[in-house]
């Protein structure tokens, strides 16, 4: 019931104080509740932010989850075939850092 609310702070708090190692779950976690809610647009908006985000910060603890949260919004808009090799990278990403649940996810 509070994910919504924890996940709007989340993205508040990034935008207001600055970027941290895990402001891209928040970004992507935003984008996969805007899709749910059928503005699947918006939604990969916001997906996109979470992955660029992850590129420049550079969190390689929630690499796995991002890719996971950003890939079940990405297939939506992207090509199955990339939205794929996403996955892959994510099972690799996870397993690196030893977060077996997401990598299974990712899986």
């Amino acid at each position: 019931m509070s994910q919504p609310i924890i996940t709007l702070k989340m993205v508040n708090l990034s935008i207001s104080h600055g970027m941290s190692h895990d402001s891209p779950v928040g970004f992507a976690y935003y984008g996969v509740l805007l899709a749910l809610y059928g503005d699947i647009r918006e939604g990969y908006h916001y997906v996109k932010i979470a992955r660029q985000l992850l590129g420049r910060i550079g969190s390689k603890e929630v690499e796995g989850e991002v890719i996971a949260l950003c890939t079940q919004v990405m297939c939506f808009v992207e090509p199955l075939q990339a939205v794929i090799d996403y996955h892959l990278e994510g099972f690799t990403a996870s397993m690196a850092v030893g977060d077996v649940h997401n990598a299974m996810y990712n899986r």
